[in-house]
């Protein structure tokens, strides 16, 4: 059995939110640097080499990547036989206190209808904690995910009718990326489930966000998503809406088998600005913190 203390898995969320806010993670900047070579755009290779730049800039001094830091995501994968502190979330709650002061990270969470800022990123039904029973380790994965609310904001579910298929599925996707144009601060990553039902399909969504996006994903549908990708690249888009041949890095596709009536599709859009940290608490309490 593995008991692990509120203490260390404050300090580790602690430390997992500050790389993430302050260190683009390798997979995508690699996908930054390959969109450069590829555009021939010159408005839109001045933006990427900005954006490059920018992103060193943060990983040197420390600093936030982008001015929103995002809605924090918390993904737990519980092990087999690892015991959480009954108050998880008051721990959680607590990292992301110290982080927004520490860092700084920017205030953003707010209540749905007066607009009242908490000033620390708490709030009733925080933090956003997701835990996934994982039999196949011993120890405890921790991922946190900063997603800002540009590329949220353009996130879609839909209940699509099951006849049509994979067309209607494509159709949604680029009506969404043509419609968003530049405000989601393309270049996109484009994560889309389809099945199962329509909350867990969003969430699904969500949580492929935390795999590389330079590895390949399901292997049932890679020529779809290289099909997809082509085809949203094709509407021109670009960076930042500039124009140019580079409108999304990649799209990541997956499926869940759903009711024979139902086809659900969830479409969550991703800024270039994907920030994502990891790490690993073994079974005998060592931490490992995985470079992404």
């Amino acid at each position: 059995m593995m008991n692990v203390s509120g203490g260390l898995l404050e300090d580790v969320c602690v430390k997992l939110l500050t790389e993430a806010a302050t260190r683009l993670p390798m997979d995508v900047y690699r996908g930054l640097e390959d969109a450069y070579r590829m555009e021939d755009n010159a408005y839109a290779r001045s933006q990427l080499k900005i954006i490059l730049e920018s992103v060193g800039i943060a990983r040197d001094e420390r600093i936030p990547i982008c001015q929103d830091t995002g809605t924090i995501h918390v993904y737990i994968k519980l092990g087999r036989g690892v015991i959480l502190p009954a108050d998880l979330n008051v721990h959680i709650d607590r990292a992301i206190r110290r982080a927004t002061k520490e860092i700084p990270l920017r205030p953003n969470m707010v209540h749905p209808l007066t607009r009242m800022n908490s000033m620390d990123n708490s709030g009733r039904g925080l933090p956003l904690t997701t835990i996934i029973p994982e039999p196949t380790i011993e120890g405890l994965e921790v991922a946190i995910m900063l997603k800002g609310a540009g590329s949220e904001n353009l996130s879609k579910a839909f209940m699509l009718k099951p006849v049509e298929g994979f067309g209607s599925v494509r159709k949604a996707v680029l009506e969404i990326v043509a419609e968003a144009l530049g405000r989601g601060c393309p270049p996109y990553i484009v994560s889309v489930v389809m099945g199962g039902t329509l909350e867990y399909a969003s969430t699904r969504a969500k949580m492929n966000l935390l795999e590389p996006i330079d590895k390949p994903g399901c292997s049932d549908l890679v020529d779809l998503e290289e099909s997809l990708l082509k085809d949203i690249n094709g509407l021109g888009v670009g960076v930042m809406g500039l124009g140019g041949r580079v409108t999304a890095m990649k799209v990541k596709l997956d499926y869940i088998y759903c009711h024979t009536a139902s086809l659900p599709v969830a479409i969550h859009i991703q800024c270039w600005a994907l920030r994502k940290a990891k790490a690993y608490l073994t079974s005998n309490g060592e931490v490992i913190y995985q470079e992404l």
